[in-house]
């Protein structure tokens, strides 16, 4: 302290040269020459000399020259002040700053612009608060404590370096209404984070728990009144086999919620993409004696309750791909409104490509369609085509198999089999044996004709004005279903009706000026009246 009195009498004569204004010395004090800051300092005093001080308005401190740059004496001379409370059970802060003004209570400040100390240093050998900060005034809308940082570094930054502990570096409670911590950017093009949380260890970066128990919020609540995501999570470490976003719950609501709150959002409200080689999306049930689904798709609106697509025009995989290792259905798709009239499941396809391929690997079925309501009169399955192929195809490839490639069969009272054909020239039902060698179609049972343009008929002679009949020939109607001559016809005479013989051989022969089928007696005697014939007729 001695040589810093000895510097400051010493500058006072040497300073009077290059002060703006003269040193002034008082029985008192002594009142150096002040400038406004370091600038003022260099630019008023351009040639210094060693041993010179002046006050710096700026610091609020006397500066000295040391041959080389100016310095604070602040910094030379060590704290300027030094408060202590050396009563160990006292419970008095050792520094008290009250203000009954609109300034600040406390003001502290680092000036040296080399300086890596901080402004404040506040450290407690006890168990109390390092440091405690009180806003009394209740109804105060002020921060309790603020931080500003106008350099490059962090504005607040709070660290536990002791590796034992497991307490919080920072720990944010609030008994009011309002949250405990609250983290904004302000500024409109900052890309940063507004709460960044990282850890070099093995425990969680972020930990959010909610330990209100009658509490109906969430424990995060994220919002975005932006462009941006409301919330983001990624993993950039390529080799983490860790999923980014895991949500557990212990108790009897969803683990995840998901929500689209705006009516006129078109967006997904979940949306799922992988740039890698594994799902987009993976959903399991790890209980074992759970009965629910693993994923379960609700929509209350009148679109889809899911919607599945592939956009890789390239891509030989599956849209849907359903698989069990148990003893239940790989997929199950139900309508459990008893007045929907649409179908529980629909395929469309506007390729090339099946619209439904069912594959079994194993003994079971690949397809099953059933209608358990004994009351439904609707179809299992039904197949429809508007282009130019077949709407079901029925095919076993295996050259050893000896089973049916489609089997119909019914248990009720109706048909097994019902095909319908609107097409004039085309055949309802066409079976083909490529062998040529096989029968094309095998029948157990009888074979029994209906509709009101039957493939089999009867017809009997009416001679006379007004009959169907000319000298030796019986006409059949082209209204039949014989009215081509390509038709094949089987005739046979048929004694029942009318219990009249038929001793003479008969055949049959295309009429041209009638365009119509007739038959006739082969020794061209007249055709007897009351003759009946059964005809079939084999389209061509």
């Amino acid at each position: 302290m001695k040589n810093s009195i000895k510097i400051l009498i010493i500058s006072l004569f040497a300073f009077t040269t290059y002060a703006q204004q003269a040193t002034e010395i008082h029985p008192r004090y002594i009142k150096l020459p002040r400038y406004y800051g370091n600038s003022d300092i260099l630019n008023k005093i351009p040639a210094p000399i060693k041993g010179m001080q002046v006050y710096n308005e700026g610091t609020e401190s006397i500066w000295f020259y040391n041959g080389t740059t100016w310095q604070d004496m602040t910094a030379l001379l060590g704290a300027i002040g030094s408060f202590e409370n050396t009563v160990t059970t006292s419970t008095t802060p050792a520094l008290s700053a009250f203000t009954y003004g609109l300034g600040h209570a406390f003001h502290a400040s680092s000036i040296n612009p080399s300086s890596t100390n901080p402004t404040i240093s506040a450290t407690s050998d006890g168990l109390g608060n390092v440091a405690f900060f009180r806003s009394n005034k209740t109804d105060a809308t002020s921060s309790t404590v603020y931080a500003i940082q106008e350099g490059l570094g962090i504005a607040s930054e709070s660290i536990v370096n002791n590796v034992l502990s497991v307490s919080p570096a920072v720990n944010g409670v609030s008994f009011g209404a309002g949250n405990a911590a609250n983290f904004q950017i302000s500024n409109l093009t900052n890309t940063s984070s507004a709460l960044y949380a990282a850890t070099n260890g093995l425990g969680n970066a972020a930990n959010f728990v909610n330990n209100g128990i009658t509490s109906t919020e969430p424990t995060v609540f994220a919002t975005s009144i932006g462009m941006s995501p409301a919330a983001r999570f990624t993993l950039s470490n390529i080799s983490n086999p860790s999923d980014v976003i895991t949500a557990v719950t212990s108790g009897t609501g969803v683990a995840g919620y998901f929500q689209i709150s705006n009516a006129s959002n078109t967006s997904n409200a979940i949306q799922t993409s992988t740039n890698g080689t594994g799902r987009a999306a993976h959903f399991v049930v790890n209980n074992l004696t759970n009965t629910n689904y693993a994923l379960s798709s609700v929509h209350t609106g009148l679109g889809r309750a899911a919607d599945f697509g592939i956009l890789n025009v390239s891509s030989v995989e599956a849209v849907l791909n359903a698989s069990t290792n148990g003893l239940g259905i790989g997929g199950q798709f139900s309508l459990t409104n008893a007045s929907n009239p649409s179908s529980a499941l629909t395929a469309n396809s506007v390729g090339s490509g099946k619209s439904i391929s069912a594959v079994n690997s194993g003994s079971g079925p690949a397809g099953e369609f059933s209608i358990l309501n004994v009351a439904n009169g609707a179809v299992s399955l039904t197949a429809k085509t508007q282009g130019t192929g077949r709407a079901l195809l029925a095919e076993i490839d295996n050259t050893s198999s000896s089973s049916t490639a489609f089997l119909a069969s019914t248990l009720g009272t109706g048909k097994a089999i019902d095909a319908y054909n609107e097409s004039v020239s085309q055949a309802t039902i066409k079976a083909t044996n490529d062998t040529y060698l096989g029968n094309s179609i095998e029948l157990s049972g009888g074979i029994k004709v209906s509709g009101s343009n039957k493939a089999a008929f009867k017809i009997t002679t009416i001679t006379g004005p007004g009959g169907n009949t000319s000298s030796n020939s019986v006409l059949i109607p082209n209204t039949s279903t014989a009215n081509n001559v390509n038709d094949i016809l089987l005739v046979t005479h048929n004694y029942s009706p009318t219990n009249t013989y038929l001793n003479k051989a008969f055949g049959v022969y295309w009429d041209i000026s009638d365009l119509a089928w007739r038959i006739y007696l082969e020794d061209l005697s007249v055709m007897p009246n009351n003759i009946t014939f059964n005809v079939l007729v084999i389209k061509q």
